[in-house]
Order: C-alpha cells, then structure tokens, then sequence
C-alpha cells in the first residue's frame, strides 16, 4: 500500500499488488439495511435547484487518440505507424464543416466508451466512435464513425434541447432541458432506463423512472414532460453520468437515480441480490429503470455502519467503470461550519472509492477524509472517476486522488494530494480519467496528463513515448485554456476557449483534422473480434447476455461461479 509521496510511491515503475476486491459466494447485502425508520431534517438549507453544467464560453472542440474505435481493447495492436486515424496531440475536429460556427457546450466520454458525444448551444448532439450496439443512436448500427453524425432525436412536434449527456461501454444517455431523459445502445443489464427487458436499441427512447410508489414517464410517441410525483410536485433532471453498464441521474432537487448493472453494489441500494439461476451461475438483481436511492451511510467504527438520518441533498455526481461518486450540495450561509460530504459506492477495487479498503460498499458511503475541518473553506466541488481510481476536486484546485489508474505501481488506498501540482502553485480547474490515463487542467492555461495511451489519449506528440509515471506538459496546447475534458478509452476530448486574441494565436498552433484526411477509412477491426477486456471475463466466468434472464422491474445477469 502506498503511504509515502503520491509521485515518489504510487508513481514508480515498480509492479506492485493486483489486488481487486473481492466477492463471497452466495446472496450480498450491504453493510447497512434500508430498514432503519429515520426522521429527516428539513430542505430548506440547501442551495436548490441544482442547474446544468454548461460551457458557456466560446471555445473549439480538439481530439486526442485514435479516431478508429474499432481497434482499441481489440486484439493485438498493429503497428502505430500503420494506423492513420491515431491522433497522438489534440487536433481541432473538422472546425470548417461539420462544427463550423457551432459552439459546443458540453462533451462527453468515459474510461469505457469507444464512442463520444456532443452538444452545442442549439441543442443538437453528434456522436462519432463505435457504433455496434446502436450506442449513437442513429437508427442502424455501424463498425464506427470517424466522422460525428447529427444524432436524429424523438420529437412530439417540438423539438426538444439537450443540456446533458453522459455515456457508458455501450450506452448512452441524454438529458433534455425540461428535465426528460432519453438513451439508446445496449440494454442487457437494464443500463437504458427504459423499463424493458430486450437487449437494446438503436435509437433514443424515454427513460422511466420511479417517483415514490408511482410509477411515471411516457411513451416515445407522447409529450416529453417532467417526470410527476403523486403529490404533484415535478421531478426535474439536471445532470448525468455513466459507469460501464449502469447510468446515474441527479435531479434539480439533489437527488439521487440510478439504473443498470447490480453486480459490484454501483445501483447504491443497499444490495447486489446475487443469487444462483443454475448449478454453475451467478445472477443479480439489476434495475431496468431509474430508482431514487435515499439511504446513505457512515462509518461507526471498525466494520460497522450507521445510516445518516438526514434528508440529503447533492449537487455533483459521477461514475467509474463500477464505482460512482456524489458531493454533497451546499448550503445557506446561515448553516455555520458545513462541510459538504463526499460518497462513494460501488466496485471497490484498488481502494478506489477512498475507505482505505478493498471493499464494495453496496450503499453510498461517506469519506471520513473529506469530512476534517480542513475542507471547510477548500471544499469538494467536483469529481472524475476512472476505471478503477478516483480524483475530487476543490474549491482552491486541488486535487486528491485514490486507486490506480497504470498497470505499473501500487494502488492508492487513501486519498493523496497530488502535491507537484499543488506545491507549484497550479490551480486546477477540471480533472479526467480514462481507461489507463488522467489529466489536470489549471486556470493559467496548463494542461498535464500522465498513465498509459498506447493511441495517443495522453497527447504528448508522434515521438514521445506513449506512457508516463508522473504528471506531463501537455505541449500542443500549452497556453491554452480547457474548459472541459472528458477522457474515453483510446482518445480524450478538450473544449478549447476561444474568446479573445491571446485565445484564437494559442488554438492557431493546434493541428487540424478535416473530412478529406478521413476519406475511404476502413474500421481496422470487426465486432466479431471480442473486447480484450470481455474475453478476459470470459476466464473468469462467462456472463449471461440474454433479456430471458430478466424478470419483472429487475433484470439479472449470469456468470460462472468464481473458483476459490
């Protein structure tokens, strides 16, 4: 376990433990029970309503990594200098056709997703990337697009505005701005929200969602409204984001939502309802639409729980590939002392969800660490997961980090300042984590990255190597200011400010990438060449992909019993 210099310990090129958390055979409950009757404290301190994040600034849209997301995780990798599409320093995505005088406002990718997405101010979405499982939905399903496709949306004679979007390994979810959510892509473990169990669909339809004891949301063909509580108050939206196979929602209320897979605890109820379907097979118990979560516990000493009674309220959310984070709302100024909780659940692995464990916690639990006084003036605001580590934010930037995110090193188990950046004075504004790598953008217009990009993800140029130990200068887009990063798996994607002089003779000096470079592109591998990641499960205990398996409002997914 790295204890000492987050840099000196956990950074080295040393193998270190592969440890992951590990599972017991037979049904799993959570530490704590949603038996516990609680009186909870009023709302009316909190900060509401939570509002969507935009990028409201001009700014321009630039890639790094592979444009051909047929390949990665896929096989062997060929040869660098044979694969075209690598992009291995940020190039402006087709700035003179397809995003020509469009200002995008919010992107999205994810340390699983070969695919990406975008929205710009008029609401419109593109998508580009893998396509196979209808993840674009574009009404077919293609190997890839290299080029972003204007994504076709269910309409009910108005048009409806996409404010949010987040997506997962084969999914991917959008956010309307009257508070309507909308996904498309693979449903075999209930990821889509859609309340049905088949195995997906390649064009957007409605979420459902479940408000108390009432069951709301409409048919594709009816009026996108908010979702109606029984008491006729109205449930709106706001933000999004995705694991590998599960989706998380956050409602201008603060509260919780989430659907998809059970297997690690990332619904945050409290189980994973393992149970066997066959001699040899293990299924759980996954959510085939949104479901508020409303029990969130604490530590209570050594192994024991306690749930906090309190109404909760929360304003940031955001997902790993089977772990999710979410930060408390702020509070009036006549709350003296608060200090806005962070909680994690889900996969435990790596020390991921900072308990100083390898554990699952199966009921979003509170971090000890963020709850010191020290972080009552430099608060939690925001937070990036990455496959198996996880980075929060603060409101004086900076930035604590747990897990693993390299093959190399040993795991994190504590929440550790990533002090070179911190003791330099680095102000950091915005944070990623893709599959393997991480990145830190400040406010004076630095941009490091480090981990592992075998397709150019870490952006450092053609002929610099393609991994790294410690936090590296991005060269490309030194003195560029990044509003927004979002890091996917073989690529990462910047909003590039694009406001003044200083700006435009910064972005002048990036590289370009236009429809004619991508002319008569070939994916470079099929579908039927299975996911390195996927054939690995299949060692360890194949999962059951059919909608059979799902009954009722919950779906299951199978595996091979794990051999002790």
């Amino acid at each position: 376990m790295a204890t000492g210099n987050l840099f000196m310990d956990f950074m080295s090129d040393t193998l270190g433990a592969d440890n992951t958390a590990s599972k017991e055979d037979g049904d799993k409950k959570g530490d704590a029970k949603e038996t516990t009757s609680a009186t909870f404290s009023s709302t009316t301190d909190y900060i509401l309503p939570i509002k969507p994040k935009l990028i409201t600034k001009k700014s321009i849209l630039a890639q790094t990594g592979t444009l051909d997301a047929s390949i990665v995780g896929r096989g062997r990798i060929t040869n660098a200098g044979e694969r075209k599409l690598d992009l291995f320093e940020p190039h402006i995505l087709f700035s003179s056709s397809i995003f020509n005088k469009i200002q995008i406002q919010v992107i999205a990718a994810s340390p699983s997703s070969c695919h990406s997405l975008a929205i710009c101010d008029t609401g419109d979405v593109y998508g580009w990337g893998r396509d196979e499982d209808g993840q674009l939905g574009l009404g077919s399903s293609q190997k890839c697009h290299v080029v972003p496709q204007k994504i076709e949306l269910p309409s009910s004679g108005t048009q409806i505005k996409m404010v949010g979007c987040a997506v997962g390994k084969h999914h991917s979810v959008l956010l309307g701005e009257d508070g309507c959510v909308f996904s498309s892509g693979k449903n075999h473990l209930g990821q889509l929200g859609i309340n049905f169990s088949i195995e997906g669909c390649n064009k957007f339809r409605k979420a459902m969602v479940v408000v108390g004891e009432k069951e709301e949301g409409d048919d594709l063909e009816e009026s996108t409204k908010s979702v109606q509580a029984a008491d006729g108050t109205s449930v709106k939206f706001v933000k999004v984001s995705c694991g590998e196979n599960f989706s998380v929602l956050l409602s201008a209320s603060g509260n919780i939502y989430t659907a998809g897979s059970a297997e690690f605890g990332q619904l945050g109820n409290g189980t994973t309802g393992e149970h066997f379907i066959s001699a040899n097979k293990l299924a759980f118990d996954n959510a085939l639409r949104f479901e508020p979560r409303t029990t969130f516990v604490e530590n209570s000493g050594k192994n024991k729980t306690n749930i906090i009674l309190e109404d909760l309220r929360f304003s940031e959310i955001a997902c790993g590939k089977n772990h999710a984070i979410a930060i408390e709302a702020p509070k009036t100024s006549k709350v003296a002392n608060h200090i806005r909780r962070v909680f994690s659940w889900g996969c435990g692995g790596y020390g991921c969800l900072m308990h100083g464990v390898q554990k699952d916690d199966y009921f979003p639990k509170s971090i000890e660490f963020f709850e010191h006084k020290q972080f009552e003036k430099n608060f939690p605001v925001s937070a990036a997961l990455g496959a198996s580590c996880t980075m929060v934010v603060t409101s004086q930037g900076h930035v604590y980090y747990c897990g693993k995110h390299r093959n190399a090193g040993e795991s994190v188990m504590k929440p550790q300042l990533i002090d070179n950046l911190a003791n330099n004075g680095h102000v950091v504004t915005d944070v990623s984590s893709g599959n393997q790598s991480v990145f830190c953008t400040t406010q004076n217009g630095v941009t490091v990255s480090w981990g592992q990009g075998a397709f150019g993800e870490l952006g450092y140029g053609a002929t610099q190597p393609k991994s790294s130990s410690k936090p590296k200068f991005i060269p490309a887009i030194d003195s560029c200011i990044v509003d927004s990063m979002m890091s996917g798996y073989g690529h990462t994607l910047f909003l590039i400010r694009n406001e003044d002089k200083e700006d435009r003779d910064a972005i002048a000096k990036l590289k370009k990438i236009c429809e004619k470079d991508v002319e008569g592109f070939q994916p470079s591998a099929s579908k039927e060449t299975a996911d390195s990641d996927e054939q690995e499960n299949t060692k360890k205990g194949k999962r059951g992909r059919g909608a059979a398996a799902n009954k009722g409002k919950k779906s299951t997914s199978a595996k091979k019993k794990r051999k002790t």
